[in-house]
């Protein structure tokens, strides 16, 4: 798990650097799984209206009612959906695109290796 910079880095940084990467995914993933955040985001009405989702089957229209209240698809986490009937109705054309999106991650993970 990443944790925040102890302290501002003063030195310049290039925009692919790894102080860089860490930083932004402490910021756009490990922030936002901490629960204050999303308390605060549940609490808050206009975080809560950018943040809630729409369910990913395309002929559901159920929203969340509450910040991260749908389960996530545990190959792609791209798309979300509010029940396991909708997750199964909806696998025949998500399938695709779910595994071509963890091949290309697998792929960025070897990369990253090198």
């Amino acid at each position: 798990m990443y944790s925040p910079p102890a302290e501002p880095n003063r030195l310049p940084r290039s925009m692919a650097s790894p102080e860089e990467a860490q930083d932004y995914l402490w910021f756009s993933q490990d922030l936002w799984m901490e629960e204050s955040v999303w308390e605060w985001a549940d609490s808050n009405p206009d975080a809560k209206q950018a943040i809630l989702k729409n369910c990913s089957r395309p002929d559901c229209r159920v929203r969340e009612g509450s910040v991260a209240q749908f389960k996530r698809c545990a190959g792609c986490r791209l798309v979300s959906y509010c029940n396991t009937s909708c997750q199964r109705g909806h696998w025949k054309d998500h399938k695709p695109v779910c595994k071509e999106h963890q091949a290309r991650k697998a792929q960025t993970k070897l990369f990253a290796r090198v």
